[in-house]
C-alpha cells in the first residue's frame, strides 16, 4: 500500500481538484492521509466530506505548525510501504501512482521520481524546465543526491513528484521552522536510497 501525504493550507480553490486526481488513480492501493494545518477557510470540511465519501481518505486536523509539522505528522500516520507527496494545490495524472509504483517493483529502486507540468490560472505554460526533457534511467542515490548539488538539471530537491519507500523515513522528518524544507530532506533521503529510478512522464 501507498501512503500519500497532502498537507493543506488556505487552499479551498485547489484542494477538491487535488483530492480527486489522486483518488481517481489507476493504482487503488493506497491511504489518502489530508493534514489539515489549521486551514482558516473551509478546507478542513471539505476533507471530512471526502473522507464521509471514501474509506481511504484519513484527515488530520492540527493547530497551524507549518508545511514541515504537517508534512511530518502524515509520516508518523503512514501506514504504507510506500510514502508519496502531493502539494494541495497541485494535481496529479491519473496513472502517476502506477507508472511510479511499477518502476519501483521492476526497477528495485528506493525512490522513483517523475518529471511535472506547470499551470498557470488554469493553462499550461512552454515551461519545461522541470525534468521534462529527461530520459528514464536508474543511478544510485548518492549520484541522485550529488545531482542537486550540481544543479544539472537531472533530480529536484522538491519532495513532492517522488514515491519513496517508507522505511527511508525511519529517523528523517522534515525540519520544523526550515525556509525551503526540502533542502533538509530530500538530500538525506537520497542518499540513504540503494538506487533511484527517474522516468520520463
Amino acid at each position: 500500500m501507498v501512503s500519500i501525504i497532502v498537507p493543506i493550507y488556505n487552499v479551498e480553490q485547489y484542494i477538491s481538484k487535488c483530492i480527486e486526481s489522486i483518488l481517481a488513480q489507476t493504482y487503488r492501493d493506497f491511504e489518502l492521509i489530508l493534514v489539515d494545518d489549521g486551514s482558516p477557510d473551509m478546507c478542513g470540511t471539505i476533507c471530512d466530506e471526502y473522507a464521509k465519501q471514501d474509506s481511504r481518505v484519513h484527515v488530520i486536523h492540527q493547530e497551524n505548525s507549518g508545511l514541515s509539522a504537517a508534512r511530518n505528522a502524515g509520516i508518523d500516520d503512514a501506514k504504507g510501504e510506500y510514502i508519496m507527496f502531493v502539494d494541495s494545490d497541485d494535481f496529479i495524472t491519473e496513472n502517476m501512482l502506477e507508472k511510479m509504483h511499477d518502476c519501483i517493483a521492476e526497477s528495485g529502486s528506493d525512490i522513483a521520481i517523475c518529471g511535472m507540468n506547470t499551470f498557470l490560472d488554469g493553462a499550461e505554460t512552454e515551461d519545461k524546465s522541470q525534468m521534462n526533457d529527461i530520459s528514464t534511467k536508474t543511478i544510485t542515490g548518492r549520484d541522485a543526491c550529488l545531482s542537486i548539488y550540481r544543479m544539472d538539471g537531472g533530480v529536484p530537491v522538491m519532495a513532492w513528484g517522488k514515491l519513496y519507500k517508507s522505511e527511508l523515513f525511519t529517523d528523517i522528518r522534515c525540519p520544523v521552522g526550515m525556509i525551503h524544507e526540502d533542502d533538509g530532506t530530500t538530500p538525506k533521503l537520497l542518499y540513504r536510497a540503494k538506487m533511484v529510478s527517474i522516468i520520463d512522464n
